[in-house]
């Protein structure tokens, strides 16, 4: 229970990318990086940087733990299916298993329109997506000789 930040949960959540929608990495310049403790009487706490972060993220993971069971169809969205006000520069995570499958992403603001969405140092990041929009977004999984067409998720920005 030591090393625990406080207060009011808008203050809290403010050191979040994007709790509202999905995103609990700690945002850059958090006060609740490297503000955690390796001193455990259980276990040595794994953690980049000088501390481990407060939190279940280590900022700038490059493997990004998505809560939730991993499904044979990529499941978990982050953003969270219909989320709002998410901001306009996001990274979309879903749960993997890069071990035995691979992934294409498709996102638009046609629903009937997807188009495929690069994939960058393992991540899918959108930047300057238009304000006040819809957006769609799906995940198929290729695996076993075969595409697995996946669900349509959907989101709209602040």
């Amino acid at each position: 229970m030591a090393n625990n930040i406080t207060g009011n949960t808008s203050e809290i959540l403010s050191h979040l990318k994007g709790a509202y929608w999905g995103d609990f990495r700690p945002k850059d310049n958090a006060v609740i990086i490297d503000m955690g403790t390796s001193n455990s009487s259980l276990m040595a706490i794994e953690h980049l940087g000088s501390f481990p972060d407060i939190g279940a993220y280590e900022y700038r993971d490059p493997n990004t733990w998505i809560p939730g069971h991993s499904h044979s169809i990529a499941s978990n969205p982050v953003p969270f299916d219909k989320a709002t006000n998410v901001d306009l520069n996001i990274e979309l995570m879903f749960s993997q298993d890069l071990n035995r499958f691979s992934y294409d992403v498709y996102l638009g603001k046609n629903i009937d329109a997807l188009l495929p969405v690069d994939k960058i140092d393992n991540k899918y990041s959108l930047n300057d997506l238009s304000p006040n929009t819809q957006y769609y977004w799906r995940v198929d999984v290729i695996g076993n000789n075969k595409v697995t067409t996946g669900d349509i998720w959907s989101f709209s920005t602040k």
